[in-house]
């Protein structure tokens, strides 16, 4: 059984959690409501063979493929 503070403590970091995936999910949407955005193809395009992307990488793709200007944290967020 857990203390009172540990259980305040928990409940804390649930909530953070799901705030976050909530966040998440919401960039997610945005991105996708994006005209011709197709997520396995974009992903392509950025990695260029890589199996790495980060933010940087979704960005310019973003810039480059004339999509509205992206808002870094929902990038980051997406990553």
């Amino acid at each position: 059984m857990l203390s009172g503070e540990s259980e305040n403590i928990l409940r804390r970091f649930l909530i953070a959690v799901g705030d976050g995936e909530r966040a998440i999910e919401a960039a997610r949407q945005r991105l996708c409501l994006i005209e011709g955005y197709v997520p396995s193809l974009a992903f392509e395009a950025i990695g260029k063979g890589s199996p790495f992307v980060g933010t940087h990488e979704i960005m310019a793709y973003l810039k480059n493929s004339g999509k509205e200007d992206p808002n870094e944290e929902d990038v980051l967020r997406l990553v």
